[in-house]
């Protein structure tokens, strides 16, 4: 049996993590969006504040229980692909944000509307988006963890609901039945409307082949062990420290600077591979013979190993053109690009050598760089490569 809020006390309560008082509550999406003439359309915001263990996270703590941890101070970064995903997601639902696309992600993006919106414009249908979704601990009042769920759908009458989570990265993600992120949503559903009996779970990655089949959790099978689940998760989280981080795909997003096991990973991978780190104090100083000596020996190994996997590198993109791509890999056009030989323009016009020295500029590239002067044997190269 699941306990309501209202059933909880706040009496010897151990649970950690925020409490509800602590959230904002969403308020109204303000946006022009998209008309729907059936179904309800409901748009909130995204609350400002984030789970410490969020189900985004949850695939990177699997692999390191030390990732919550390490990022929570991590200064806010931002790049391209994320602003773009996120005027992608916007798009769904607002109009405003679709005109700011280009003609290629419009279309994507009306793809999505119609698989999320338009299928369901129907009498009877709800759809949310941007939905707050929440876990509690069942002894306490703090919240376990919660995060936003793109789109909710569900029938009045009905006792089965659709959460969906759309993807615009090009680089496919699990599909609903084992992703990661997904589960505490069900769980979060699971509580919210005990009603739901049935709660399908969705991947919508256009770039990759659309949506994923639909995976179902039900109340009576599933509920109690996503939950155990998930709470797991998120303890692993909170206990772990340093020593149980672990190189893995989840060090592409992590806070590298704040991770003493990943600094001490590349002292012992330099050490490994004869690459003996400089020390700022020693570079502050006038170089001597012997440091010079040991830069030029170590810079022609970096190099020569460099050509090597470059070499091995060329040979594998062969074969994946010749293959027409792989899993992880498209084959895609070259690019297009207009280059205008001016000073050959120039002398078919007649004009003179002086008139074309007069009008061209030489730019600096603005630091020294390194010629390799001669080729010389590499000693310790085998030892890369064992």
């Amino acid at each position: 049996m699941t306990l309501k809020l209202s059933e909880i006390s706040n009496n010897n309560t151990t649970c950690s993590a925020v409490r509800l008082s602590d959230l904002p509550t969403p308020a109204p999406f303000k946006a022009s969006w998209v008309k729907v003439e059936h179904a309800k359309l409901i748009i909130n915001s995204e609350p400002s504040v984030h789970a410490f263990a969020s189900p985004s996270a949850f695939e990177n703590i699997l692999q390191c229980p030390f990732f919550a941890k390490c990022k929570k101070d991590m200064p806010q970064q931002t790049s391209e692909a994320a602003e773009k995903g996120r005027r992608m997601h916007n798009a769904v639902y607002d109009d405003e944000a679709l005109n700011t696309l280009s003609e290629e992600e419009r279309k994507v993006v009306l793809g999505v509307r119609k698989r999320s919106i338009e299928d369901y414009d129907l009498d009877g249908y709800n759809i949310e988006f941007e939905h707050f979704a929440k876990i509690h601990y069942r002894d306490c009042l703090n919240l376990m963890t919660f995060g936003t769920i793109d789109v909710i759908i569900w029938k009045e009458g009905s006792n089965t609901l659709l959460v969906r989570d759309h993807k615009f990265g090009k680089m496919p993600v699990k599909e609903g039945k084992y992703n990661e992120q997904l589960k505490p949503y069900a769980v979060a559903m699971f509580e919210e409307f005990p009603w739901v009996e049935n709660i399908y779970v969705q991947i919508d990655q256009p770039y990759c082949e659309g949506n994923d089949e639909m995976f179902c959790y039900t109340r009576e099978k599933d509920y109690d062990t996503l939950y155990n689940w998930t709470s797991q998760v998120v303890k692993s989280a909170e206990d772990a420290d340093w020593t149980q981080a672990a190189p893995c795909d989840a060090c592409r997003w992590c806070w590298k600077d704040n991770c003493k096991a990943y600094q001490i990973g590349m002292k012992k991978a330099c050490e490994e591979f004869a690459l003996t780190i400089v020390s700022n104090e020693e570079l502050a100083e006038v170089p001597s013979e012997e440091l010079v000596a040991f830069c030029d020996d170590k810079l022609s190994l970096i190099n020569t190993a460099k050509q090597i996997i470059k070499n091995q590198e060329d040979i594998y993109k062969k074969v994946l053109v010749a293959a027409g791509g792989s899993d992880n890999y498209a084959v895609v056009a070259p690019a297009m690009r207009k280059k205008v030989d001016w000073q050959s323009v120039a002398k078919a016009l007649n004009a003179s050598e002086d008139l074309i020295e007069e009008n061209t500029t030489y730019v600096s590239s603005g630091e020294p760089y390194l010629r390799k002067k001669t080729k010389k044997a590499q000693k310790g190269l085998g030892e890369l490569f064992k």
